[in-house]
C-alpha cells in the first residue's frame, strides 16, 4: 500500500505538469517541445497515515538538444488528496545560476535574475 500511494502521488504530479505543458501553460516550454519532466524529491509517505498534506514537490525538466543545457525547476503544491495540484513557483537555471524566477503565488508574477537558488517558500 505504501509504495502504491507514493507512486500515485508521484505520477499525479508529473501528469499535472505534463498537462500544463500540453496546454502551453508550463513556463519555458511550448506545447509540442520535446523534454522530460522528472520528480526531484522522494515523497514522504508514512506507513499508517499516508501522505502528509499540504504536500510540496519539486519537478525538473530539460529540453532535448538544448545548446544552453538549461534546467527548468517547478514547485508544485497539493493542499489535500482530493484537490488539484497547483504550480506555485518556477525558474530556469543555466550553469547552476537562475536566469529567471517566478513566484506564481504573487498577484503578478515577474521574472527575477537575483540569486542563484529558488526563493524560500512563504
Amino acid at each position: 500500500m505504501r509504495h502504491r500511494l507514493e507512486s500515485d502521488v508521484r505520477s499525479g504530479a508529473v501528469l499535472y505538469a505534463e498537462s500544463l505543458k500540453a496546454n502551453g501553460a508550463l513556463p519555458g516550454f511550448a506545447p509540442d517541445e520535446p523534454g522530460e519532466i522528472i520528480l526531484d524529491d522522494a515523497v514522504a509517505v508514512f506507513m499508517h497515515t499516508g501522505v502528509e498534506y499540504p504536500l510540496e514537490l519539486i519537478l525538473r525538466s530539460r529540453k532535448r538538444n538544448d545548446p544552453e543545457k538549461a534546467e527548468y525547476v517547478y514547485r508544485l503544491m497539493k493542499d489535500a488528496p482530493d484537490v488539484e495540484w497547483k504550480l506555485i513557483g518556477t525558474c530556469k537555471r543555466v550553469g547552476g545560476k537562475n536566469i529567471w524566477y517566478m513566484d506564481m503565488q504573487e498577484e503578478n508574477p515577474q521574472p527575477s535574475t537575483e540569486g542563484d537558488g529558488l526563493k524560500p517558500a512563504p
